[in-house]
């Protein structure tokens, strides 16, 4: 019988989240069958990294958070009193999850991440996206 302790799986978000290893794997896996994001989802986090001073204006835009600045994801709205992004966090938004989390004590991506994410969207890392299969 083994003792050895298995490995998390790769899809953890959570762990990809607290490694700081959540922008490189979406970039590695663009495109493959275990893409992190769909096309939907890297178009918000695309128009967050190239300008994250806009994160309220664009989480409006996107229709992820309310008038109030709740996220709002198909009709679930966070409820005063929680953190940010609970109801995204849940698996509803993980771009608006990422996104709701900058600028906190707890950044779902580090700022070497988010630079790192603007310079491959940048140079056409999502090109291909309406090819993408979602």
């Amino acid at each position: 019988m083994s003792s050895q302790t298995p490995e998390p799986p790769t899809n953890n978000m959570g762990l990809l989240i607290s490694t700081h290893t959540l922008g490189p794997s979406i970039i590695a896996r663009h495109n493959t069958p275990a893409a992190i994001l769909d096309a939907s989802e890297l178009s918000l986090l695309r128009s967050f990294c190239l300008d994250p001073s806009r994160k309220d204006t664009i989480l409006r835009e996107h229709d992820v958070v309310d008038d109030q600045g709740q996220l709002r994801e198909h009709d679930m709205v966070d409820t005063q009193g929680q953190g940010v992004g609970i109801k995204a966090q849940r698996g509803v938004s993980l771009a608006g999850y990422v996104i709701g989390r900058h600028g906190t004590e707890r950044p779902a991506l580090s700022e070497e991440e988010v630079g790192m994410l603007r310079e491959w969207f940048e140079s056409g890392g999502r090109a291909t996206e309406a090819g993408c299969e979602s």
